[in-house]
């Protein structure tokens, strides 16, 4: 009798396991960067099905990586969505980053719940109409229609399909606001409800994300506590819950100028940005990059890998030519030309760069 009774629990209960086909939650495919030291520190770049954070000071280049993954997804035939809450997207920046333009699908949303669930037509003409703002006001709004995140990933799945992944650029939570906060006055922001909001929505999102092969990028600004004179006085617009959500967290720090000798003075020609993976739940942690980013041009991938060389050893840099000292392209030597194009096009060597590098940061 007790044996007809376990055999009957067992036909009704199904227990899951982690080994268990389709249950671990393995990421397989990845966005690349557009700069193969960083795609190292990320163990593989930008996490598809995943949300992932970037953040940083003022001008330490998050918009130009935002972009260069809109365009690395582009080559792969993947659709791109930039949510431009900053309004501060140029054209012609982001076709100078490879960028096709023409193909990537823009909003520039105002509060957070348009920027997940959008606005139509119809709404945007009834909030214009009904709108507490006039033209003559510091504050006016001319409200537009969003296609909102839910939305593009319905588009997507019907468009492509679930399986085909995607990018979701968000530029930036900083720059969100929300309804509410918009009907106060000075500086009665009501910023405790924009972070449980969004909390709210991370939640219900990320499940969603994974299912239809999201790479959802998140850009934050930077904040510093008063007060605090000791540890870490980073701070992030959004509230504390944003980081639990996010598999990859990269932080961007500026680190100085590049400058170029000229008849009379110099000219400041890059910036010098330390990138460091300070989550990473496919990969270790806490590696880092120095990523020279040119003015027009994004992110010099040659001259961050010459950096990387020279602050791990794993090259002996001389002024035409550079000689490899570490495995797999021990004794090797090529000149920077053909380096350079060897990055192009081989992409053998790129992966020889890759294990280089990757062993570079194994303890």
């Amino acid at each position: 009798m007790a044996k007809e009774k376990k055999e009957k629990k067992a036909k009704i209960f199904h227990i899951p396991r982690l080994q268990d086909k389709g249950n671990i939650p393995r990421v397989t495919e990845f966005v690349e960067t557009g700069c193969l030291p960083l795609d190292v520190v990320l163990c593989g770049g930008w996490p598809v099905g995943r949300f992932s954070i970037m953040y940083g000071g003022s001008a330490s280049g998050k918009s130009a990586l935002a972009a260069a993954a809109c365009a690395s997804a582009q080559k792969q035939g993947w659709p791109a969505y930039y949510l431009d809450n900053e309004k501060a997207v140029d054209e012609e920046f982001f076709s100078s980053l490879g960028v096709s333009v023409k193909d990537l699908i823009y909003d520039a949303p105002v509060t957070l719940k348009h920027t997940f669930d959008g606005l139509t037509q119809k709404e945007a003409d009834e909030l214009n109409k009904d709108s507490p703002y006039n033209e003559e006001d510091d504050g006016y709004v001319e409200w537009t229609p969003v296609l909102g995140i839910k939305n593009f990933i319905e588009w997507k799945n019907s468009e492509y399909g679930p399986k085909t992944p995607a990018v979701v650029i968000w530029d930036s939570i900083a720059s969100t606001t929300t309804g509410e906060e918009m009907l106060r006055e000075g500086e009665d922001t009501g910023y405790p409800l924009f972070a449980k909001a969004l909390s709210a929505e991370l939640r219900k999102g990320v499940s969603s994300w994974a299912q239809s092969n999201l790479c959802f990028i998140a850009i934050n600004q930077i904040r510093t506590k008063l007060g605090q004179t000791f540890g870490d006085t980073d701070a992030l617009y959004g509230g504390k819950g944003v980081p639990f959500y996010s598999s990859v967290t990269l932080k961007l720090q500026y680190k100085g100028k590049t400058k170029k000798a000229r008849a009379k003075g110099h000219v400041i020609v890059a910036e010098n940005v330390v990138a460091t993976c300070v989550k990473n739940r496919q990969g270790r942690r806490w590696r880092y990059t120095k990523l020279v980013t040119e003015f027009n041009d994004g992110i010099n991938e040659f001259k961050s890998l010459l950096e990387m060389f020279k602050e791990f050893g794993l090259a002996t840099i001389a002024i035409k030519n550079v000689t490899f000292t570490a495995a797999p392209l021990t004794g090797e030597v090529l000149t920077k030309d053909e380096i350079k194009q060897k990055l192009k096009s081989d992409n053998n060597f790129r992966d020889d760069i890759y294990d280089m590098l990757d062993e570079a940061f194994t303890p």
